[in-house]
């Protein structure tokens, strides 16, 4: 191939960029140029997240520094934001960033919380994705906590693996502040049960986790509005709230409908078995803001990981103009959930398991995960 088909460009670094960039700084290839387009230079981990939000871990352990990696893959890093696709012209752009020519293109941004369906959503509460934003914006959220001196009351409306994760270690962190207010929880959930992704035995299981933490579960309660005043709900009731965290179903980044990039309903780019786009065989895309079209696949860290690496090696591939190889995700995967008290629940097929230590093995492997990918040369 010449050395004018050698640009390689990386909108988003997600978590399967980070496996990229890990897999170009073991393997790099001559004469490439390699360009990262990040919102920021440190990348927190998603699997940590519920740990720092528990207060058990610091911020710095729970994120990857994006700049040392980008210098051991020999890639360019810009921090920005894309909100254009030329694919025309093979080019991306955004606020404060002009066009740069790409001949291999790859997105991995990540999703955000649909909220379009809800009236006010966008302008009342907290989004739960993407993560960066909602970090520092929860730190707010705790301030203001302190600083009341009547109760409080906070909702977390979802029921998935993520809002649970994120209710319980809420609990866990206001257990630290000063008791001169009383902060209530709650759980609102348009399903028949939390976690209804899980199997029966775990989600009665994280039923009974919420009740010992009195903390209110909304069960069959789908959200119609949001106020300052907190929710209503579709059958009419409603529900009061100083404070309402949205970790609902995610959607793609609304930018791409702009695009002429082929994607579902809910704005997820649709790929194919090589982790191609289905209207551009030189645009790649991995991670939560997929449609895979083989299958459905969770939006989760571990598919985002996994799903990395193939990426990673048909992108190597593509470049030296090799025949790309098939992803296949996994049947199963290790799901495992924080509740918050340095206790977790794992998830394997029909098995299951949940205890301290649980929590430990998971935290021990989150923190060798992070740190390889922070390593230094």
């Amino acid at each position: 191939m010449s050395k004018a088909k050698m640009r390689l460009v990386l909108v988003g670094a997600g978590h399967s960029h980070l496996m990229v960039l890990q897999y170009f700084s073991q393997k790099p290839i001559a004469g490439l140029q390699l360009t990262v387009i990040s919102l920021s230079n440190y990348i927190p981990y998603s699997g940590m997240i519920p740990g720092l939000i528990a207060g058990h871990y610091s911020w710095q352990q729970c994120h990857i520094h994006l700049a040392n990696l980008c210098h051991r893959a020999q890639a360019k890093l810009i921090i920005g934001d894309i909100d254009y696709i030329d694919s025309a012209e093979h080019s991306v752009s955004g606020p404060g960033i002009p066009p740069i020519a790409y001949d291999w293109l790859s997105l991995n941004t990540g999703s955000k919380n649909q909220l379009d369906t809800i009236a006010g959503a966008s302008d009342q509460g907290l989004a739960s994705k993407p993560i960066e934003q909602f970090l520092p914006a929860w730190q707010q959220k705790i301030t203001e906590i302190q600083h009341c001196r009547n109760s409080y009351k906070i909702a977390v409306v979802g029921g998935g693996a993520a809002s649970v994760e994120l209710l319980l270690a809420i609990q866990q962190r206001l257990q630290t502040l000063p008791k001169q207010v009383t902060v209530s929880l709650s759980l609102v959930t348009a399903a028949k049960n939390p976690l209804p992704q899980y199997n029966p035995a775990n989600s009665q299981l994280i039923k009974k986790e919420l009740q010992r933490h009195t903390i209110k579960l909304y069960v069959n309660s789908c959200a119609s509005k949001a106020h300052h005043h907190g929710l209503d709900l579709a059958d009419g009731s409603s529900i009061a709230a100083n404070c309402v965290i949205w970790a609902t179903q995610a959607g793609g980044p609304l930018w791409l409908k702009n695009t002429t990039v082929n994607c579902d309903e809910q704005g997820f780019v649709h790929v194919n078995q090589f982790l191609q786009s289905s209207s551009h065989p030189n645009i790649f895309a991995a991670g939560d803001m997929i449609h895979f079209s083989e299958q459905a696949l969770p939006k989760s860290g571990v598919y985002a990981v996994r799903a990395g690496q193939a990426l990673a090696k048909n992108l190597h591939r593509v470049i030296r103009n090799k025949a790309l190889t098939p992803y296949q995700p996994q049947r199963y995967f290790l799901n495992i959930l924080s509740l918050g008290n340095k206790r977790a629940l794992a998830q394997w097929g029909i098995f299951s398991a949940a205890g301290s230590w649980v929590w430990y093995w998971k935290s021990w492997l989150d923190r060798r995960f992070v740190n390889k990918l922070n390593k230094k040369d």
